[in-house]
């Protein structure tokens, strides 16, 4: 509203210009006339005299008095209809033309009469048409590549101002400071965002009282840098001089966002949205308009939900947002990101395709989206050339630079590390106390789709009843396809044991059907999942799986997985295992899902073996599992999780049994190079009729670079 006012006030100053007498528009300089005593006049008692040249220079001062620009210039050129010659009546048509919005019209008839202005008042008149261009930068954008031009020039003209008064006496000291302070909303403007910071440590250095409408720019400035913290403190002094500030308050829940400090960013958004009319109601106009306050209101507050992790309520807010204006990209574009997020890239992907055909196929928000939604759906030669495009076209823009930073994390090798260390009594069916380590390191892509791997897995395990230790080696190296939904790899594998060598190999295969289905599989020849005990008497197994998952989305989703194991000693193992997770609460920093698990197992042959090898077992177990957020600063995440499950264990010739399993895991997030998890796990399960207690620690590292 602001910058509409601007612009109207400025048309209604050119018009008013336009429409000057001759001796108006075109001020020559003149020998002074005697001078009207209008002080302490008002413009009503002053009508009551007539039409004279001294009653409209009178009405003139009375409406500058009262700040009415509009008023002071109708009665100066009325003056000068009167007497075109007037001085005081050019003097007061000038200083009209600079309150009301046109300082440029101003600065000319000014140039005209160089004798008639102080030189406080025509610097006055440069810092206006100055602080004009930057108004005006933002607002006048033909095409993308010309989106600056207007703030340049501006910061350019400010340039040239600074030098020049500062080369003049003390007296210009005050137009400095203006024009310093224009510059550095230009500044922000341009997205110079650390020169804006710089030259607001230079200024509060030096004690100097700074505006409320520089303080914001520069609040905007540390939000831009990364830190919230002080650009928190300035909206909220901006906000204390202008509780209505609209810029201001949205900030501040921006700054509340990034601070992750959701309580205070919804009160601040729901409060501003609340605050905001519906409509605005012009002099003039028989139909309300849209207030566009409000519909930027009601996006940032549907928008904070998403900010929030509430996905599912986002969804529906902008939903509703989008219903209402189907027209508008910039609904596309929110629905799109909340749609990225609930994990259906196609349908994000849609909202953004039908949104930038709308815009003739230029938005960054909707390009942006675009581009994500391919790196996730494996488009990688799109992926890049779109990433590419934007960046070289926006470097500024902070979407953007998110998108090419998880360009960039794509294209790194990676590091996955996972260990485990068991506690379990030397009794134990499945083996006594016993640990595990894998390492596995991918290449960067070649190619766009393929990226080499190799793998090296080591397990210990001290076996029950004097039966000894074993120890296993896996060495693999392979190649990995990603692309079109598809991701599959295939590596031959080199396993020693007991003094034995084996080779074996394990391909897998998974393919995104859809936003919601996925299916997959793997064939492995001397299995991994070999119980341990089961190596140390000389038997091995291979392993053939096929699942699939269904995940409506975020909140809900179902796996099921069917294992084959045929064992070297004649023995079959079949097994079918399905998990069902619902998501129960959702809020900023805390998740609970609620879990169903459901396993069953079968073995051909008896349980005269030295490994566990049930004729029949199930397993059930139903619990949940909390996830809090203990800390967030942009892209480093800290959070821990606690998951609990209660149930039975059913076993053939031995009847059911309560089983129960507790998981608690701390992991750290950082910058989408870093993921780091520790946690410990405890089950208790009957094993043959026998309760047996596991306590394993674990922890897992996953490291780009």
């Amino acid at each position: 509203m602001t910058r509409l006012r601007f612009f109207l006030g400025g048309v209604l100053a050119l018009t008013l210009a336009i429409n000057l007498p001759v001796g108006a528009a075109d001020i020559t300089d003149h020998s002074s006339e005697s001078e009207a005593p209008w002080a302490g006049q008002t413009e009503t008692s002053l009508h009551d005299r007539g039409s004279s040249r001294e009653t409209s220079l009178a009405a003139t001062n009375a409406a500058l008095d009262k700040s009415e620009p509009v008023a002071d210039l109708r009665h100066c050129t009325h003056a000068l209809q009167l007497a075109p010659a007037n001085r005081d009546a050019k003097h007061a048509c000038i200083l009209a033309l600079e309150r009301i919005g046109a300082p440029q019209l101003a600065r000319r008839l000014a140039d005209k009469n160089p004798s008639i202005l102080t030189a406080d008042e025509y610097r006055r008149i440069e810092g206006s048409e100055a602080a004009a261009l930057v108004r005006w930068g933002p607002l006048e954008t033909p095409n993308e590549a010309d989106r600056f031009k207007a703030t340049d020039r501006a910061i350019a003209a400010l340039d040239k101002l600074i030098a020049q008064w500062s080369k003049e006496d003390n007296a210009s000291a005050s137009a400095i400071l203006r024009a310093r302070f224009d510059r550095m909303v230009a500044l922000r403007d341009r997205m110079r965002m650390k020169e804006v910071v710089a030259e607001y440590d230079d200024l509060s250095r030096q004690a100097i009282a700074i505006p409320s409408y520089v303080l914001r720019a520069v609040a905007d400035a540390y939000l831009y840098l990364k830190q919230p913290e002080e650009a928190r403190d300035l909206y909220q002094r901006v906000i204390k001089d202008d509780p209505k500030d609209f810029d201001a308050r949205m900030g501040l829940f921006y700054a509340y966002v990034e601070l992750d400090d959701f309580d205070s960013a919804y009160r601040q958004i729901d409060a501003l949205d609340a605050d905001q009319s519906i409509w605005i109601y012009l002099k003039g106009l028989t139909e309300p308009l849209p207030n566009p306050s409000r519909d930027a209101a009601d996006l940032a507050a549907a928008n904070a939900r998403f900010y929030g992790e509430e996905l599912s309520k986002a969804d529906r807010l902008v939903s509703t947002i989008e219903n209402a204006a189907p027209y508008n990209p910039v609904y596309r574009a929110a629905l799109g990101n909340v749609y990225a997020a609930r994990g259906w890239p196609r349908l994000a992907q849609e909202q953004d395709e039908i949104g930038l055909a709308m815009v003739q196929n230029h938005d960054v928000s909707l390009e942006t989206g675009r581009a994500s939604t391919n790196l996730d759906l494996q488009n990688y030669r799109t992926a890049e050339a779109e990433t590419a495009d934007l960046l070289q076209r926006f470097p500024e823009n902070i979407e953007v630079q998110k998108a090419d930073w998880l360009w960039q994390v794509h294209n790194m090798a990676e590091l996955r590390v996972d260990a485990t260390y068991a506690f379990r009594s030397a009794t134990s069916a499945q083996g006594g106390d016993g640990f595990g380590i894998e390492t596995q390191i991918y290449s960067s892509p070649i190619d766009y789709n393929w990226r080499l791997f190799a793998s090296e897995f080591f397990a210990h395990e001290a076996e029950p009843n004097a039966e000894g230790n074993i120890s296993l080696w896996r060495t693999a190296v392979g190649a990995e396809y990603r692309g079109d939904g598809l991701t599959a790899s295939a590596a031959p594998t080199y396993n020693y044991f007991n003094n034995e060598e084996r080779l074996g190999g394990r391909a897998d295969a998974t393919y995104s059907v859809n936003d919601y289905w996925e299916v997959g599989g793997y064939g492995e020849i001397f299995s991994r999942d070999t119980p341990l005990r089961a190596l140390n008497a000389g038997v091995t197994a291979n392993a053939f799986n096929a699942n699939a998952t269904y995940r409506a989305s975020e909140s809900r989703e179902v796996r099921v997985d069917g294992l084959l194991m045929p064992f070297s000693d004649g023995n079959m193992r079949s097994s079918l295992a399905g998990t069902y997770t619902e998501r129960i609460y959702t809020a900023p920093h805390w998740k609970i899902d609620g879990i169903a698990d459901l396993a069953e197992s079968q073995n051909s042959k008896d349980e005269n073996r030295l490994y566990y090898n049930p004729s029949r077992d199930v397993l059930a177990l139903f619990g949940a599992e909390i996830t809090q957020t203990l800390y967030r600063r942009y892209d480093l995440v800290y959070e821990h999780s606690l998951r609990i499950t209660s149930g039975a264990y059913w076993e053939q010739n031995y009847g059911s049994s309560p089983a129960a399993t507790v998981r608690y895991e701390q992991r750290v997030r950082s910058n989408d190079v870093l993921e780091l998890g520790l946690g410990i796990n405890f089950s208790r399960q009957d094993f043959d009729g026998v309760p047996e207690n596991d306590v394993s620690l674990f922890c897992n590292l996953i490291y780009r670079f």
